[in-house]
């Protein structure tokens, strides 16, 4: 449609005039004897008070005995003229689409950052954390998810910026997950223009801060705490002194070059998946503002539930009686762990209590499958003779606490030997 100035300026004024004086209705009744009028009929109608309005009719229905259900807007003729003259202007002006600066984004395979966070087993908790790629305007990010790559849906948005770094140096395990780490250091790439990273106390550590995920390029991550923080100078940082593997990510210690580094400031923006989809393959597709849906880069992942995962089972020993060997462990819990009453025991956090366990012989391969309802079972010595030819003095064993909605948790793998 091709509009002179003055003609469009005027069809403006006159649709907000419009607009603000139709905001009021009225709903009446009358007898059969104004059947006929029609809609955009204008009457005259006593308003409360005793005045007198004008009423253009939108709406009339017709009842079994003839009265008419009539709805109408207040009019006022006047407001629907105007003088207005258009601005002559400049012309057409080209214009593009005014985006965001590109996004970076990741969707870590982790267990639960928070209790609060537990679905009750009815699906998979996800976390999407994303940022912009360099400095300047950004207002969020939308992630596609398809299952097949043809059908997309949204399941989640990111508004605020997370901090999201890159390991610029490989990182090695810690000689144990339950003290300190301090040999290992993480050296990373990032933009921190709020000046977030500091360096903390140990009860301020202990106490939640300075969290941050390790993502690998498969999704799988793990959570670490640093208490130090040393500026290297152009967005570089060392973090020391660790506590690795926290909440149950231990099974994840050692990253490669070029991970990407989540320091948790929050919760990210929160979504699920149906546990029909745990072990299938998803795609994702993250796209910020002004950016184009076909363009952005497809990253492929496998949902593995990790939110469900009962952690690894700790302190595995063995007993060796004439009956066999009595294995035994304690469990762990994905929910309410914290040691509040002094009694050490957690809360169950699975439907039912339930665990199995491998036995390995000395290439690593499982030669037999225990099963039990508690901490402990009997491997028999008939078992062990079956298996080993004898019973072993040295047993190698993997211990799994089952969950009732994804199956074997994270392996807890020992060595026990007879004493």
């Amino acid at each position: 449609m091709a509009l002179e100035a003055t003609e469009a300026r005027r069809i403006a004024e006159r649709l907000m005039a419009s607009a603000w004086i139709e905001r009021d209705g009225v709903e009446f009744a009358l007898r059969p004897g104004f059947l006929r009028l029609d809609p955009t009929d204008l009457l005259r109608v006593a308003a409360p008070g005793g005045a007198e309005i004008a009423v253009r009719l939108t709406q009339i229905e017709t009842g079994a005995d003839w009265e008419l259900r009539v709805k109408g807007v207040r009019h006022i003729g006047s407001a629907y003229l105007s003088d207005a003259i258009g601005a002559t202007g400049s012309g057409v002006q080209t214009s593009g689409v005014l985006g965001d600066v590109p996004s970076k984004w990741v969707v870590p395979q982790v267990p639960l950052l928070r209790d609060r966070h537990d679905t009750g087993g009815v699906a998979s908790r996800q976390y999407l954390f994303a940022a912009p790629r360099v400095a300047g305007p950004w207002t969020g990010l939308s992630l596609f998810r398809s299952r097949d790559g043809a059908d997309w849906d949204i399941p989640a948005r990111a508004g605020d910026p997370a901090l999201i770094g890159v390991l610029r140096a490989a990182l090695g395990p810690p000689r144990s997950v339950w003290t300190w780490d301090e040999v290992n250091t993480l050296e990373l790439r990032l933009r921190d223009p709020d000046g977030q990273l500091e360096t903390v106390s140990d009860l301020q550590l202990l106490n939640g801060r300075n969290a941050a995920l390790v993502v690998d390029a498969d999704g799988g991550a793990e959570l670490i705490q640093f208490r130090d923080v040393t500026p290297l100078g152009n967005d570089l940082y060392r973090l020391s002194t660790l506590l690795r593997g926290r909440r149950g990510s231990e099974a994840r210690l050692a990253h490669a070059a070029g991970a990407v580094i989540v320091v948790l400031e929050d919760e990210g923006a929160l979504f699920t998946e149906p546990l029909g989809l745990v072990g299938q393959q998803l795609r994702y597709r993250g796209v910020g503002r002004g950016e184009a849906f076909d363009e952005a880069d497809t990253v492929t992942q496998t949902l593995r539930g990790t939110d469900l995962k009962p952690y690894a089972p700790a302190h595995v020993s063995g007993a060796w009686t004439a009956a066999g060997i009595t294995l035994s462990w304690r469990r762990r819990t994905r929910i309410g762990g914290d040691w509040r009453d002094g009694t050490g025991t957690v809360p169950l956090a699975e439907a039912a209590e339930a665990y199995e366990v491998d036995i390995l012989d000395s290439a690593g391969d499982v030669v037999r499958v225990l099963e039990a309802p508690t901490p402990q079972v009997l491997y028999a010595a008939a078992d062990a003779q079956a298996d080993f030819g004898s019973v072993p003095a040295t047993l190698t064993l993997r211990v799994h606490q089952i969950s009732a909605a994804v199956g074997r948790g994270f392996p807890a793998t020992a060595t026990v030997q007879e004493t």
